[in-house]
C-alpha cells in the first residue's frame, strides 16, 4: 500500500492522514477484518441497481482487470475510466468523474 503514496497528489495524503487520525488505528482495524472478510464475488450479482463503475486509468490500487471483474458480476453495471488520473480521481479532478456520472443518470452509457 505504501507504494501506492510515491506518486500520490499531497492533498490526497492529507485527506487520507486527516481521515486515518479522526478514526484511530483501532478502528481501521477492525474495519479492514471487515473488508477482508467480505465477499464481493457473492454480493455483486445480488444488486439490482444500475451501477457505474469508475477507476482513474493510472489506478494501481485497483488494477484494471480487478475493476472489470467487479463491473462484469454487477448485473446492470457501465465500467468506465478517468484517463491521466490514479485511485485519487474523484479527489483531485472531480469535474471528469462529475460528467461521467451525469451521463450515467441520463441513461447515455446504455
Amino acid at each position: 500500500m505504501l507504494q501506492d503514496l510515491i506518486d500520490e497528489n499531497p492533498r490526497v495524503i492529507w485527506l487520507g492522514a486527516v481521515n486515518y487520525i479522526k478514526t484511530g488505528p483501532r478502528w481501521f482495524l477492525r474495519k479492514l477484518r471487515v473488508m477482508l472478510d467480505h465477499r464481493l464475488e457473492q454480493t455483486l450479482p445480488e444488486v439490482r441497481a444500475d451501477a457505474l463503475v469508475l477507476r482513474g486509468a493510472d489506478d494501481r490500487v485497483c488494477p484494471h482487470d480487478w475493476v472489470a471483474e467487479v463491473t462484469r458480476l454487477l448485473p446492470r453495471a457501465h465500467m468506465r475510466e478517468i484517463p491521466g488520473r490514479g485511485h485519487e480521481a474523484m479527489i483531485t479532478k472531480p469535474d471528469p468523474v462529475a460528467r461521467m456520472i451525469l451521463a450515467h443518470a441520463r441513461g447515455e452509457f446504455d
